[in-house]
């Protein structure tokens, strides 16, 4: 049996969080998210957007995520596209929606990482301590750490690539997984924790034994099924058994034969999840295929991406101190050489912050027992430093997918920290609370609120840039001039905004960084082909089709430029070739149907656009050019149908550009 003083303490734990003060800061945490992203329900999509979601036929059908095209489409990551379908099938291309699953998402994410901080400090690190005058197991303003971590991680501005961004929702979907994972790993365990004691009461107030006994399990199975999530949702999921070891010997401990069972574990599912990214990767050579599973791009060593992610990293940093100069497409270098100043500079930066993280470890010790006499008060709060080595450790565990050894083009995402940042706030808060908590905790609580305000304003300005592409590509070329997406993308958001020429400069200043991509040369032709400068439009399409002769939207634009010259039987042939390269595409059923209908061939153009409407029941063009085919055969109640049908998904933004892209 406990004695009275061990009950006593306990009890003081458990009340740390009463349940009222548990929903209200949770409150307070939706409330915050809610209000810094609720000017981004009507974000268009932008850049990957269109490829995932706009043009992607995989997720046009719930049932093709797990079949055929769908089931290869991309089966590491099935999840998210399958929350991109379910979205679909219940809004079609309206942004709202697809905006209004993200900042749920995230808003849940942050309540996890709430989940996370409350049960790390009733771990047997924190909870198992003899309560004296002299030394107790955490500091005042302990109790806050919970909800301030989860505030800035709901608030940061760093977070709208991961939120705002419509596609990056595999990188907040799998946060989720991951977090809710670790979570119901850390609930397990501490249930189990309480199991063991030999008090009716437990540890924390827990239930009795017998509920404990029964959740344990359940914790761990909810705990592998998350897991199984993660993974399928999107790669960064890799390290959560190692994240899971990280947590079990930084709050568990305990006897070794524990520690090499969750070690077991954990390289059982590690080896589970290599297995299962080997088996979808296409190819039967073993060692070609891991080399191809590991790397996204073989333009880039190895060497030069993980030298060239040391100044990310640091980059990353400074965006979560300072979020300023926010960007989706950067211009950064490549770097080659580990003397290199700033890598030099940055590795010194880096091991400085794993030394810190080591050096928390250390300080934060056992606290009281095995001390040959209790702490003083002035250190009873170096407990949470653990917490702190934990975040950093956490930081650099979750960012190794991308920021390793793996070279991906893109060499600098911000959405890559949204699971990383979620050990910055952890070691940043700890601390703060460690050093100043009790003597200084209104002070504390002051300044976090004043800077939760100010992270949660910059967040919504960054939303506004969002909501108009013009402005948020220009304000994007400005910071990365060299970044040739930057300027291919302000160029279609000029395009359809209908500011041909500013579109042209655009366009013209993408080809100055990047003169051998079709893709702009596409543009080109279509923009001056919309302001009446045929022969110029002419000469666009081909050099884009010498560049890239399977291009079918410059196929498709060279036959709409000659129905604009009146050359009929020449567009007729080349929107036949664009329907061969890409007969998955409703934009050249749909203008072949049109091209049917102005030259009287009725019966054809019904047969085209209803083959449109076959690949995308939501293409509002096309039910409109099927209402004129039957309204010119006087079919006019069917035509009137078609026509209503049309402008009201017309309304529902159902239509997206072809052959004016930003994609890569």
């Amino acid at each position: 049996m406990t004695n009275r003083s061990d009950n006593k303490e306990s009890a003081n734990l458990s009340s740390r969080w009463p349940r009222a003060w548990v929903f209200l800061s949770l409150v307070i945490v939706a409330l915050v998210g809610i209000v810094a992203y609720s000017n981004s329900f009507a974000v268009p999509f932008t850049f990957d957007d269109e490829e995932a979601i706009a043009t992607n036929d995989v997720i046009k059908e719930v049932s093709r995520i797990f079949a055929g095209q769908g089931l290869h489409y991309n089966p590491r990551r099935v999840v998210g596209y399958l929350s991109l379908a379910l979205n679909y099938r219940y809004g079609g291309l309206d942004v709202a929606g697809y905006h209004v699953v993200n900042l749920t998402i995230h808003v849940a994410s942050a309540f996890l990482v709430f989940a996370l901080t409350a049960l790390t400090l009733k771990t047997p690190f924190f909870a198992e301590t003899p309560p004296s005058e002299e030394c107790r197991p955490l500091p005042e303003g302990a109790e806050l750490l919970p909800l301030m971590v989860a505030l800035l991680f709901v608030a940061h501005p760093i977070q709208t690539q991961a939120v705002t961004y419509t596609v990056q929702r595999f990188a907040s979907l799998a946060t989720l997984f991951y977090l809710a994972a670790v979570v119901c790993y850390a609930r397990g365990r501490v249930a189990s924790a309480a199991a063991r004691s030999t008090s009716a009461e437990g540890i924390n107030g827990a239930p009795a034994e017998g509920w404990r006994r029964g959740a344990v399990p359940l914790c761990f199975v909810l705990a592998a099924l998350m897991s199984g999530l993660a993974m399928l949702t999107k790669e960064i999921a890799a390290t959560l058994p190692a994240a899971i070891v990280l947590y079990e010997c930084s709050f568990f401990g305990g006897a070794r034969k524990k520690l090499v069972g969750v070690f077991v574990v954990a390289v059982a599912l590690a080896g589970a999840c290599g297995l299962f990214l080997l088996a979808t990767h296409r190819g039967a050579d073993f060692i070609a295929a891991m080399d191809a599973m590991t790397r996204e791009t073989p333009d880039i060593s190895r060497a030069s991406y993980f030298l060239t992610q040391i100044t990310v990293i640091v980059r990353y940093l400074g965006l979560l101190i300072l979020p300023l100069s926010q960007q989706v497409v950067y211009d950064y270098p490549l770097r080659h050489s580990p003397w290199d100043l700033d890598v030099f500079l940055s590795s010194l930066l880096l091991g400085s912050l794993l030394a810190l993280s080591g050096w928390s470890y250390l300080l934060s010790g056992r606290a009281c027992p095995g001390m040959p006499a209790p702490l003083p008060p002035a250190a009873t709060g170096r407990r949470l430093l653990r917490i702190t080595g934990f975040g950093v450790a956490w930081f650099f565990l979750t960012l190794s997918v991308e920021s390793g050894i793996i070279p991906i083009r893109d060499v600098i995402f911000e959405h890559r920290l949204y699971l990383p940042s979620t050990g910055v706030f952890l070691a940043v808060v700890a601390a703060a609370v460690s050093f100043l908590g009790a003597r200084h905790l209104r002070i504390l609580a002051g300044v976090a609120g004043v800077l939760v305000v100010t992270l949660a304003a910059s967040t919504y300005l960054r939303n506004e840039t969002w909501r108009d592409p013009v402005r948020f590509w220009r304000d994007n070329a400005v910071k990365a001039p060299l970044n040739a997406d930057a300027w291919l993308n302000l160029g279609v958001a000029l395009h359809r905004k209908r500011d041909f020429e500013g579109a042209i400069e655009a366009y013209k200043c993408c080809l100055a960084l990047n003169e051998m991509d079709a893709r702009i040369y596409n543009n080109l032709g279509a923009a001056n082909a919309s302001i009446g400068r045929l022969a110029d439009a002419s000469e666009m399409f081909g050099k884009s089709l010498r560049l890239q002769p399977a291009q079918w939207s410059a196929w498709l634009n060279l036959g709409s430029l000659d129905v604009m010259r009146g050359d009929y039987a020449a567009a007729e042939s080349e929107m036949q070739t664009a329907i061969r390269l890409a007969p998955e595409r409703m934009e050249g059923h749909f203008h072949l149907g049109d091209l049917y209908q102005r030259t009287g061939r009725y019966r054809e153009a019904e047969d085209k656009y209803r083959k449109a409407l076959a690949l995308d029941p939501a293409y509002s063009l096309a039910w409109k050019g099927l209402g004129n085919v039957c309204r010119a055969r006087g079919l006019t109640g069917e035509a009137a149908e078609y026509m209503n049908r049309g402008v009201a998904l017309e309304q529902m933004g159902g239509d997206v550009y072809y052959g004016v892209s930003g994609r890569r």
